[in-house]
């Protein structure tokens, strides 16, 4: 804490404890003090609290109000001031409302804290598609967002930035005991409910053998001219089934299973594909007996089929 002794200053006094109303010779001392600031917190922001604050402004004339007032601010710190009055000419301890070394500063702090990174696991025998499971962030978490990424030969690209419930199970890829067609890793962030994210968790990842990849290379004597989705099989199935479907051109492509009500029960694909046949694994090892709907969309293409579980 410092204190600059000031000029010596007329000023009406009111309300002061000690002090009977009226004009005072009074020298003013300006009070600073430094408070460090909670370094996880992002969006600082320092409100100088008036009440509780052993300090007076400089407002003339001046009614003994609490006072504190933030000159700088920092994402560490900061500075904080009030001012101490001594009257003029008056005892050793005529210093109003208190001596400067006992000067008080109330402040508030504005801020949010990011969640916590969470960490990820992953576990499936050979032959199992991976299971993802995670876990932590803190106490005020509202949903994780799990990042796929897949390696073809070519480099890792993201599949998918989707939000998940764990544990979840990545149906698109079966684990091998030799490397496959792919390479998949997995990472997890965890966000609040005001949308404050943290960073992303450890990565896992394995070798596999993709589900959803073109199921055969395009020859010229086989042209794709038309979107189509085809009735899944076996239906009825439990508790997997395999939906094929084609695409004529490139574009981006959302595969989604709804229940009868028309919630939403997983995304199946969500990304952009080339022209081509397809083949993805549905596995509702979670869901109950009931029919489903999967719904194709490319393009401005649409299509949904009638798909039924029994248990």
């Amino acid at each position: 804490m410092s204190t600059n002794i000031g000029e010596v200053h007329y000023v009406d006094f009111y309300g002061v404890n000690g002090l009977a109303d009226g004009r005072y010779y009074v020298i003013r001392h300006e009070v600073r003090k430094t408070v460090n600031l909670n370094g996880n917190l992002h969006d600082k922001e320092v409100w100088g609290r008036g009440v509780n604050s052993l300090g007076f402004s400089d407002e003339n004339p001046n009614f003994g109000m609490g006072y504190c007032e933030v000159v700088s601010q920092s994402e560490t710190s900061a500075t904080l001031k009030t001012y101490i009055y001594q009257r003029y000419n008056g005892g050793p301890f005529d210093y109003y409302p208190t001596m400067p070394f006992l000067a008080g500063f109330k402040y508030s702090v504005l801020g949010y804290e990011l969640p916590s990174t969470p960490t990820i696991t992953m576990s499936g025998g050979i032959g199992d598609s991976p299971t993802l499971s995670f876990s932590g962030g803190g106490p005020a978490i509202d949903h994780y967002v799990l990042k796929i990424e897949y390696d073809f030969g070519s480099g890792f690209n993201t599949y998918s930035n989707s939000i998940v419930s764990s544990p979840y199970t990545d149906n698109n890829v079966i684990i091998t005991r030799v490397p496959g067609d792919v390479v998949a890793r997995y990472s997890v962030k965890s966000v609040d409910r005001l949308e404050h994210e943290s960073e992303y968790s450890n990565t896992v990842s394995t070798d596999g053998q993709s589900t959803w990849k073109s199921l055969h290379n395009i020859t010229d004597n086989e042209i794709i001219n038309k979107y189509m989705l085809e009735d899944n099989y076996p239906n009825p199935f439990n508790p997997s089934t395999h939906i094929n479907y084609q695409i004529p051109e490139d574009g981006f492509v959302s595969l989604v299973i709804y229940n009868a009500l028309g919630e939403k029960v997983t995304t199946l694909v969500d990304q952009h594909q080339t022209s081509g046949k397809y083949r993805v694994k549905f596995v509702a090892n979670n869901l109950p007996s009931g029919i489903y709907f999967c719904r194709l969309r490319s393009n401005g293409f649409n299509s949904i089929k009638k798909m039924i579980l029994t248990k």
